[in-house]
C-alpha cells in the first residue's frame, strides 16, 4: 500500500461518514486499481456504498470486483447476508463463493448454501448442498457452523423423505453428525432437529440423553417448543418400542406427566406401560403364552388396537374386503387398519387382496408417521407367502420403511434380513443388515457378507460379471474389515 493509496482510502471513508455514500462511492471506485490491500478495502467500501444507495448496477460491479480480487483475505460475508435478506440471492451466492475459494471460510460456505437454497432452483439437491457444508465445517473444526449446517442437513433429508417415495435416509451419517454437533451453538428450533437425529443412534446413552433434553424442553416449553418436543418423544416411543432403554421410556412418562389429568392421559399411560411390557416379554424371549398375554394387554389399553384385533378376526372369515372404518383418520391409524386387513387376507389365503393393502400401507409411510407394529407383522408374514407378488409387497414395505421413516422393526433384524433374502429380495435384506450392523446386533456383519456373496453368485449366473465382482469385494470387506 502506497502513501497516496492510504490517503485516498481514508478520504473515501471520511466522505462516506460525513457526506454520504453517493460521493464516497466515486472515491472508492477510483481506488479499485490500487495495490493490495488498498484494493480489497476499496472494493468493500464500494459495495457498502452501492448497497446503501440500493443501486443494482453498482452492486453488481462491486461484486464482480470482489470476485476479481486475487489472494485477498478480506471478508464480505456480512454484506452477503444483507444481500440475501434483500432478496439478491445470486449476488450473495457469488460473494460467498469467491470468499470460499480464497479463504475456505465455513461461514462463507454456510451463507452461500443459504443463498443458493433461497434461489428456489427447481433442480437443487438441498441434501447434497448442506451435506457439503457439514463436511467442510467439520473438517475445519468450525463447531458453530457445523452445528447450524447439521440442523439444515437433517431437515433437508426429512423433507426429501416426506416428499420423495424413492428417498433413502442415510441413517448412519445423520446419526454421526447429529452426535458430533454442539447443541450450545444452535437455536432452539435447530436443537430439536439435531435431537431427532440423535434419537436414531445405536447408543442407548445417546438416545437417553436426547430423550432427557426433549423432556426438559417439553417441561420448560423452551421457545414455545414444548408441544413439538413432547410429540417427538412420543413418536420416538412408537417408532422403536422394541429397541428402547428403560431410561428412554421413563423420559416419555416424565414428559407426559405435565399433561392435564383426564381419561386421555390415563389411556396414554396405560398404552405405554402395556407396550413396554410387551417389548420386555419379547426381549426376554418368554413363552408364547406370556407374549400373547402382553399383546392382549396392549389391545385392551388401546381402542385402536382393540378395534384392529376385532377387525382382523372378522376379515379372516369375510368373503369380501371389509369397508374402511378409518376414511377420515390420520395416516398412522390408516396404516394400522390397512396392515391388519392385509394380515387377515394373508391368513385367509387371499394374496391378491393382501398385495393391494400392503402397497396402500407403503404409500402412507412418511418420516412424520411411526410404522406401527401391525405393519411390520403384516410385511413379515408376506415374506412367507407362496405368491411372488405378496413377497414383493412385503419386502417393499420393509425397504420403504427403513428408507423413508425413522422407525425400526422388532429385533432381531438379522433374522428378518435372512427371511428377505430367502424371499428373493437381496437388496432389501442388505438394507436391513446395514441397520443390524449399525445397531451392533451379533453376527450381523457375517450375515451381511453371506448375503452379498449370494447376490454376487446370482449376478454371475445372470451374466452380470461387473456386479458380481463388486458384491464379492463388498463381501470380502465385511469378512475381513481393515
Amino acid at each position: 500500500m502506497t502513501f497516496f493509496d492510504e490517503l485516498g482510502l481514508r478520504a473515501a471513508e471520511q466522505l462516506e461518514t460525513s457526506v454520504g455514500p453517493f460521493i464516497a462511492l466515486a472515491s472508492f471506485k477510483r481506488l479499485l486499481a490500487a495495490e493490495q490491500p488498498t484494493r480489497g478495502r476499496a472494493v468493500i467500501g464500494a459495495l457498502r456504498c452501492a448497497m446503501a444507495l440500493d443501486e443494482e448496477g453498482e452492486i453488481e460491479r462491486a461484486v464482480a470486483a470482489f470476485e476479481a480480487l486475487d489472494g485477498d483475505t478480506i471478508s464480505a460475508v456480512t454484506y452477503a447476508v444483507r444481500l440475501l435478506d434483500s432478496g439478491r440471492t445470486q449476488l450473495a451466492a457469488r460473494l460467498c463463493a469467491a470468499e470460499l475459494s480464497r479463504t475456505g471460510s465455513s461461514t462463507a460456505a454456510y451463507v452461500r448454501a443459504r443463498a443458493v437454497e433461497a434461489g428456489l432452483d427447481a433442480g437443487l439437491d438441498s441434501c447434497a448442498l448442506w451435506g457439503q457444508v457439514v463436511e467442510h465445517a467439520g473438517a475445519r473444526g468450525d463447531h458453530r457452523v457445523h452445528a447450524h449446517a447439521v440442523a439444515r442437513w437433517i431437515g433437508a433429508w426429512i423433507t426429501r423423505a416426506r416428499r420423495d417415495a424413492g428417498a433413502v435416509l442415510p441413517r448412519a451419517a445423520l446419526v454421526a453428525h447429529a452426535e458430533r454437533a454442539q447443541l450450545a451453538e444452535v437455536l432452539a428450533e435447530e436443537r430439536l432437529v439435531i435431537l431427532r437425529g440423535r434419537l436414531l443412534s445405536a447408543s442407548a446413552f445417546q438416545r437417553a440423553s436426547a430423550s432427557s433434553s426433549l423432556e426438559e424442553i417439553a417441561r420448560r416449553d423452551t421457545a414455545g417448543l414444548g408441544g413439538a418436543a413432547l410429540a417427538m418423544l412420543c413418536r420416538h416411543f412408537d417408532e422403536m418400542p422394541f429397541h428402547l432403554h428403560s431410561i428412554e421410556v421413563d423420559r416419555v412418562r416424565a414428559a407426559l406427566k405435565r399433561l392435564p389429568d383426564g381419561a386421555d392421559k390415563t389411556r396414554l399411560f396405560e398404552g405405554i406401560d402395556a407396550m413396554a411390557a410387551l417389548a420386555s416379554a419379547y426381549a426376554a424371549r418368554e413363552d408364547d403364552a406370556s407374549i400373547e398375554a402382553a399383546a392382549s394387554r396392549v389391545a385392551r389399553a388401546s381402542p385402536l388396537a382393540a378395534a384392529a384385533s376385532a377387525r382382523r378376526a372378522a376379515a379372516a372369515t369375510a368373503s369380501e374386503p371389509l369397508p374402511s372404518l378409518l376414511a377420515g383418520a390420520g395416516a398412522y391409524d390408516r396404516i394400522v387398519a390397512t396392515s391388519i386387513d392385509a394380515l387377515a387376507c394373508l391368513e385367509g389365503g387371499r394374496a391378491a387382496a393382501a398385495v393391494g393393502l400392503l402397497d396402500a400401507a407403503t404409500a402412507l409411510l412418511s418420516p412424520d408417521v411411526p410404522v406401527p407394529t401391525s405393519a411390520w407383522l403384516a410385511a413379515s408374514a408376506a415374506l412367507d407367502a407362496r405368491d411372488v407378488e405378496a413377497r414383493r409387497a412385503g419386502a417393499g414395505l420393509i425397504r420403504a420403511a427403513l428408507a423413508r421413516t425413522t422407525s425400526l422393526p422388532p429385533p432381531p433384524l438379522t433374522a428378518l434380513a435372512g427371511r428377505l433374502a430367502k424371499a428373493g429380495d437381496g437388496d432389501a435384506a442388505h438394507a436391513v443388515l446395514e441397520e443390524a450392523t449399525r445397531l451392533r446386533e451379533p453376527a450381523a456383519r457375517v450375515a451381511s457378507a453371506e448375503i452379498r456373496r449370494e447376490i454376487a453368485y446370482a449376478a454371475l449366473a445372470s451374466g452380470d460379471r461387473g456386479r458380481a465382482l463388486e458384491e464379492l469385494r463388498r463381501a470380502k470387506g465385511l469378512f475381513c474389515p481393515s
